[in-house]
């Protein structure tokens, strides 16, 4: 994604991924290191090929129409996102090939996914309106290479979404009536944020307040909604002692469905890919072991997104946070261990301390601690891309 690789010097490193595999193979036993070498040139160069085919070979249809006014009917591809004086919506338009067009139009009326619209406007190229922000390669991961800024938009049909996403999206806004009925403003933004991620009912002034406390991430989709989502349906289904493998099928569709309902963020894909593989783990007997889960999760992604690598943060961040809690959180759990011995060591060496102890067993470990270390590990690993990107 930093540099531009023409596929002749993609097919070069196939070739000579190849050759040193096939060398390794003949000499194994005394060169493994060829083919460790090998592996990790035509994993390289698959993954360029991945990304040529992801950003060089979609089509662009409406090249020759940037700047021009013209009339388009399409489909509302996606969930509309609504803000206090403007809501987006994601046109997908069936006559250029499926070519997605970002739109900004007024509030009101409000529109919803799978209904059929036509709009007249200028159609444009987004632009980088910030020089630490790469807008345009933001929206291109979700090939989205056109917009249109507030152009006269008609609805002209109904129901030509997929059945399950409109079943999913009306469930999402039935839930969200049925918090809104029950608690008052602002509870029911944040608890309507809180396990679908919907901020737009936030108010401005708690919003901000997240933002001086640093705790913005509360209302952010993340591998917590898929805990309470998973562990609501096993405790759920637990209540009617179903076979295990039937458990396993309607907690893997839940999740997958909770998923596809909140947008299918990065890092609620990231947990739910992790979360399914728990469920795998326990049908088949296995033990989870939480780095290979990360490893293939971020596998799975990339290969079938390679620009979320570098674009989008969200995939960035949840997975940096969730190598602080594998890699160091153990590290500062530690070091606290040891600060707490030696104070334990100099206590007693004063007398302060004079109750025995059973030093074979294992000292329990305080909540709070546990908590602290947890976050201290997570905000130390993000905190470098946190300040490169903010």
């Amino acid at each position: 994604s930093f540099l531009q690789v023409p596929m002749y010097a993609i097919w070069a490193f196939f070739i000579f991924g190849i050759t040193c595999f096939l060398v390794g193979l003949v000499k194994f036993n005394e060169r493994k290191d060829v083919v460790w070498l090998s592996l990790f040139i035509l994993a390289l160069a698959f993954g360029m090929l991945r990304h040529f085919q992801k950003t060089e070979i979609m089509a662009r249809s409406l090249d020759p129409f940037l700047g021009a006014q013209l009339t388009l009917k399409g489909v509302i591809d996606d969930e509309p996102v609504r803000a206090a004086k403007s809501q987006r919506l994601v046109m997908r338009v069936s006559e250029s090939g499926n070519q997605k067009v970002l739109i900004f139009t007024r509030p009101y009326p409000e529109f919803s996914y799978g209904e059929e619209v036509k709009v007249f406007g200028t159609i444009e190229e987004p632009e980088n309106f910030a020089e630490d922000f790469d807008y345009r390669s933001y929206l291109a991961k979700d090939d989205i290479y056109y917009l249109m800024r507030f152009p006269e938009i008609e609805r002209i049909g109904a129901g030509r979404g997929d059945p399950l996403y409109q079943n999913l999206f009306q469930l999402k806004h039935s839930f969200s009536g049925k918090v809104q009925s029950i608690l008052p403003e602002p509870e029911s933004a944040f608890i309507g944020g809180l396990i679908l991620g919907e901020r737009r009912a936030i108010p401005e002034e708690i919003t901000e307040a997240f933002r001086r406390t640093g705790t913005s991430h509360i209302v952010a989709l993340s591998g917590y909604n898929i805990t309470i989502v998973a562990s609501s349906l096993m405790r759920f289904l637990g209540i009617f002692y179903l076979p295990l493998s039937l458990t396993f099928w309607l907690s893997g569709a839940g999740i997958v469905m909770f998923t596809m309902l909140t947008g299918a963020a990065a890092s609620v894909v990231r947990a739910s890919v992790m979360g399914l593989l728990v469920l795998i783990a326990q049908k088949s007997g296995r033990l989870y072991h939480m780095r290979n889960a990360l490893t293939f999760a971020g596998a799975a992604m990339i290969f079938h997104n390679p620009a979320v690598l570098r674009f989008d943060a969200s995939f960035q961040l949840s997975f940096l946070a969730t190598l602080g809690l594998l890699y160091g959180a153990p590290v500062i759990d530690g070091w606290f261990e040891k600060v707490k011995n030696r104070a334990h060591i100099l206590l007693r060496a004063g007398s302060v301390i004079t109750e025995s102890r059973d030093p074979f067993r294992e000292p329990k470990k305080s909540f709070l601690r546990e908590i602290f270390i947890s976050t201290l590990a997570a905000q130390i690993f993000v905190l470098p891309l946190l300040i490169y990107n903010f």
